[in-house]
């Protein structure tokens, strides 16, 4: 469970997509830009996410044994050809 948002502005990425690479399982943001995923096992997990005319971002999330995951803080996200893009 988590949200996308814009780096710059904060606003939501509604249709923003979340996979976990390693698992093969992705979920797709709603309009305020929350998503789920479900069943993770515990332990380390690479997070892709996208949404178009962004920058994808790639993450590192380690899911506790009790096998909820939540993120703490929104993954933010910068436009292509921002100044805050690598």
């Amino acid at each position: 469970m988590g949200t996308v948002r814009d780096g710059e502005t904060g606003e939501p990425l509604a249709a923003a997509t979340v996979t976990l690479t390693d698992l093969d399982r992705f979920a797709t943001a709603d309009a305020n830009g929350r998503y789920e995923l479900f069943d993770i096992p515990a332990g380390p997990h690479r997070v892709l996410v996208r949404f178009m005319g962004y920058v994808p971002r790639s993450l590192q999330a380690l899911v506790p044994p009790s096998a909820c995951w939540k993120s703490t803080s929104p993954c933010t996200a910068n436009r292509s050809g921002s100044r805050h893009s690598r």
